[in-house]
């Protein structure tokens, strides 16, 4: 049942990344800041990234050693848990909001095809 929802919820993860990215990527294009929208869609990313990291470490608890790669799989939770918030905590500090924009689509495509590894690795 947990290998179902972590797999659910990896899907999830990936496609808001991807959603969040396009978002800011097209602010940052049209020269837009970065609304409250999607700053709310970003923390909904973030919190369901952290779901599935603790639904994996639930699984890591109930499997062990089994499972394929597990030092990668961890790895790229980390990543996946700090990606966001490290980005905006170094970039908020920058007046320009276009620099802001452009910095959140590079972290979240950054993001999607960390995410997107992590369910090859698995």
């Amino acid at each position: 049942m947990l290998l179902i929802v972590h797999e659910g919820l990896s899907r999830t993860t990936l496609l808001l990344t991807g959603i969040v990215g396009f978002w800011a990527l097209y602010a940052a294009i049209r020269q837009l800041p970065l609304s409250g929208h999607w700053f709310g869609t970003a923390v909904v990313c973030e919190a369901v990234i952290v779901a599935q990291v603790v639904v994996g470490v639930m699984l890591w608890a109930d499997y062990g050693g089994s499972l394929p790669r597990p030092f990668l799989h961890v790895l790229y939770g980390i990543v996946s848990i700090v990606a966001l918030p490290a980005m905006y905590g170094y970039l908020s500090r920058n007046p320009d909001s276009r620099a802001l924009a452009y910095g959140m689509a590079a972290s979240c495509v950054f993001l999607f095809f960390a995410l997107l590894r992590a369910i090859q690795v698995a």
